[in-house]
């Protein structure tokens, strides 16, 4: 039932706490396939910490008192009264992705990921009705409640930028969790 940014945080502490900072792993090159030993200093990890009440209000958000966040959508003049996603909601959301590609179903990640985010619209809770405005929510209000999510939603940054020491590709990897975190050689 934790936010995945606070399940993050505790793995990383728990792991800084019991073998330090430095986090040594194989990362494979996607573009020519080495392998390669890597260390991120899991001090470096970026954290965000979601706005503040200052940062919230230029931004016309509104926090409630029972976790929630009002806006309203710059292309719909609606209010819209959205929640952060829950760990087991995130996993629920895979699993769906998971099983619709299995069936050969088109992937509705984002559709499927505000259905699970938004309480409210104008007020109104119920579930028919969110559904339906989810389904018709042009890509510009989509786009800003996404990216909005982001900023108000807490959570540790794991990435960090890979360069192959073989090919030179460069690029933005997430930080894996392998048996290594835990369990280092």
């Amino acid at each position: 039932n934790l936010l995945s940014g606070d399940k993050n945080a505790i793995l990383i502490a728990a792991r800084k706490s019991g073998y330090g900072a430095d986090y040594v792993t194989n990362i494979t090159c996607p573009v020519c396939t080495t392998v390669a030993e890597y260390t991120y200093d899991l001090d470096e990890a970026p954290t965000n910490y979601g706005l503040s009440a200052e940062e919230l209000k230029a931004k016309g958000v509104t926090a409630t008192t029972n976790g929630t966040f009002i806006v309203s959508l710059p292309r719909n003049p609606v209010e819209v009264e959205f929640k952060l996603l829950s760990g087991r909601e995130e996993q629920a959301l895979i699993k769906s992705v998971e099983q619709r590609k299995k069936k050969k179903l088109s992937e509705r990640l984002i559709t499927d990921q505000l259905k699970l985010m938004i309480v409210s619209v104008n007020g109104y809770k119920e579930v028919g009705l969110l559904d339906k405005f989810v389904e018709t929510m042009t890509l510009a209000d989509t786009r800003f409640l996404r990216s909005l999510y982001q900023e108000v939603n807490p959570n540790v940054e794991l990435k960090e930028v890979f360069v192959c020491d073989e090919c030179g590709h460069t690029d933005e990897i997430d930080f894996p969790f392998t048996t290594d975190f835990f369990w280092p050689q």
